[in-house]
């Protein structure tokens, strides 16, 4: 999408083309390289990003600017890269779920996995729906993140399921923020990956 993306309704199965050579990467299942990522209205999305060759796996989702999930069933999973990095199962400048169940998965990597949910400086805020975010794996290197946020993460009243994936070298962090943490209610579960 070169613009906003919604979808308020219905049934949507995304999924990003393999890399057909070692140097190349995979795609994404959604991609938005400008504008939002809007999901509401009970819908039931599934998104899962290629794999990759030596420069890695595709996101499930992946959006320049904000990702908003405000109900219905989300399915978001990186594709995997036997040399290079796993893909993100979500990926953006944001995240805000309020609603619904997500479910984001990382991908694994031969050097650096994917995590589940990787959010820039608009942070990470959940305030509603059940969310489970899990790092990908890495035989040689870094496991990935479950929820790894550069501008905060904030959590009220839900369910949210985080863990970090196990590294040849280093575990990821099921929760791991480069901004303040903020925990008012809810039940959160996060827990490190392997190393």
């Amino acid at each position: 999408s070169s613009g906003s993306l919604t979808i308020s309704g219905g049934t949507v199965t995304a999924t990003g083309g393999n890399s057909t050579g070692s140097d190349g990467s995979g795609g994404s299942g959604i991609y938005s390289v400008s504008g939002d990522v809007t999901i509401s209205g009970g819908s039931t999305v599934t998104a899962k990003g290629g794999d990759g060759g030596n420069f890695g796996g595709g996101s499930g989702i992946y959006s320049v600017g904000r990702v908003a999930i405000s109900d219905g069933a989300v399915t978001a999973n990186g594709g995997d890269s036997k040399d290079g990095d796993g893909g993100y199962g979500i990926s953006s400048s944001g995240v805000a779920i309020s609603g619904g169940t997500v479910t984001a998965n990382g991908g694994d990597g031969g050097n650096v996995s994917g995590g589940g949910i990787i959010s820039g400086n608009g942070g990470v805020t959940i305030s509603g729906g059940t969310v489970k975010a899990a790092g990908g794996d890495s035989k040689d290197g870094y496991g990935g993140d479950g929820i790894r946020s550069g501008g905060g993460v904030t959590i009220s009243g839900n369910t949210v399921n985080a863990a970090g994936g196990n590294g040849g070298k280093v575990g990821g962090y099921g929760i791991c923020s480069f901004d303040r943490v903020a925990i008012s209610g809810g039940a959160v579960t996060a827990n490190g990956g392997d190393g």
